[in-house]
């Protein structure tokens, strides 16, 4: 065998670049399942209906993150409370990961009044614009 390869060098040498080629592979696997941490997984509890404040605190407990990303207004729900969230509850994802929250604005709606300026009564009151403001605008 060891003559073997003193006469065909050029195949010792492939031999060694594949044995090396291999040993690195499962190295470089090996390394990728530490730090993806495979295997280890985390269930999404369900936060809505929760205040934003017990969501954050019920998430960290589960060593996941809260981030807010998005408000709404929905008379339904109380203020400041979790609307929805990405991922859903049940739902297994890695420690860590970040769990994106839309809430329940803690303010009011706010509607822009147009600017009417150069406009009679009538072209007020009918103006598409105003359609919100017609039964403050009549008290």
């Amino acid at each position: 065998m060891v003559d073997f390869f003193r006469r065909h060098p050029v195949l010792f040498n492939l031999l060694l670049m594949a044995i090396t080629s291999v040993i690195l592979l499962m190295l470089a696997m090996w390394g990728l399942n530490i730090w993806t941490g495979h295997g280890k997984v985390q269930v999404v509890p369900d936060v809505s209906g929760m205040s934003l404040k017990e969501a954050m605190v019920t998430l960290q407990r589960c060593n996941l993150h809260a981030e807010v990303i998005d408000s709404v207004h929905n008379d339904q729900a109380s203020r400041g409370s979790v609307v929805d969230q990405v991922p859903p509850a049940g739902d297994k994802v890695k420690p860590g990961r970040d769990i994106y929250l839309t809430i329940n604005a803690f303010t009011k709606k706010q509607l822009t009044i147009p600017d009417l300026t150069g406009s009679s009564a009538r072209q007020a009151l009918v103006n598409p614009c105003l359609k919100p403001f017609v039964g403050i605008l009549l008290c």
